[in-house]
């Protein structure tokens, strides 16, 4: 879990440099953080799902898009009120919802 706020934290610093190369890694490190706590059952499952409440938007964001296969109504929860947010957290969530909602969102 730490290795996940870790790295969507740090990709949102190199984001907001212009540092996408950077970001980019980042990002991977964050996606491979998730599948992992994903395919380590369900209490690794839980404490994925505390980062809904977590002080960052975009932990919370990121970690929900993650989570809405496993804990659907929980990431759906978390990702209704960054739609009202700024920025790329905002646009992230909208998207997200919208294609959740839409049935076209693939959830690996």
């Amino acid at each position: 879990v730490a290795q996940f706020v870790e790295a969507v934290l740090a990709q949102q610093e190199c984001t907001q440099r212009g540092d996408w190369r950077r970001g980019n890694r980042h990002a991977d490190a964050a996606t491979s953080a998730a599948q992992r706590l994903l395919a380590a059952g369900e209490r690794a499952i839980d404490a994925f799902s505390e980062l809904l409440k977590h002080s960052s938007e975009d932990v919370r964001g990121t970690a929900a898009a993650y989570l809405l296969k496993d804990r659907t109504s929980l990431a759906v929860a978390a990702l209704r009120p960054l739609t009202k947010s700024k920025g790329l957290v905002a646009l992230g969530a909208r998207e997200t919802l919208k294609r959740y909602e839409q049935g076209v969102l693939e959830i690996k």
